[in-house]
């Protein structure tokens, strides 16, 4: 007959647990014997039993002791919590006071500093307008200057015409004279 896997399997792990108990068995014999007091070891570890129990009867005396001490340091605490508290409450009313004073006193730089830029812009009004109506000047006296300026160049180019006729004329007249 054969087995199957489900069988094989179910079986190696029947027999891992049986080794593992018989395991266990042995761990527990060890440790009764090492539990057991016996020659040097047992008397030093009886020695170390002594020492650790009034160890512990001084570490419960010593909190017995901090308790009190602490009950102590809560309500000194306490006190300190409440006027450090009073402190605090009195140094928001100074600060809310002294910035109801700092508000008013920048509100009132800021009105100063409007007034002043307001008086700049209106200075600067008035030199824009000024320096334009001066162009304005200059643009008419300019324009005045080329008219002139353009007459006079009509008049000399007549003249400039006149006496080039005159001179053309004087001179073709000599030129008559002298050929014949």
């Amino acid at each position: 007959m054969s087995m199957s896997s489900k069988e094989a399997t179910e079986e190696s792990r029947n027999e891992d647990q049986t080794a593992a108990a018989r395991a266990g068995d042995d761990d527990s014999d060890q440790q009764q014997q090492l539990q057991r007091p016996s020659g040097v070891l047992g008397s030093l570890q009886e020695g170390a039993k002594s020492i650790l129990h009034v160890v512990q009867g001084t570490y419960e005396q010593a909190k017995e002791a901090t308790t009190g001490k602490a009950h102590e340091a809560a309500e000194k605490t306490r006190e300190s919590t409440d006027a450090a508290a009073e402190k605090a409450t009195e140094a928001k009313d100074s600060t809310a006071e002294k910035a109801g004073e700092y508000k008013d006193y920048g509100a009132e730089k800021a009105r100063e500093y409007a007034e002043k830029a307001k008086e700049y812009a209106d200075k600067a009004r008035e030199a824009k307008d000024s320096t334009a109506a001066k162009m304005g000047e200059y643009k008419d006296s300019a324009a005045e200057k080329a008219r002139e300026c353009a007459e006079k160049a009509t008049e000399c180019n007549e003249k400039a015409g006149e006496v080039q006729d005159s001179t053309a004329a004087s001179l073709a007249e000599k030129a008559r004279e002298g050929k014949c």
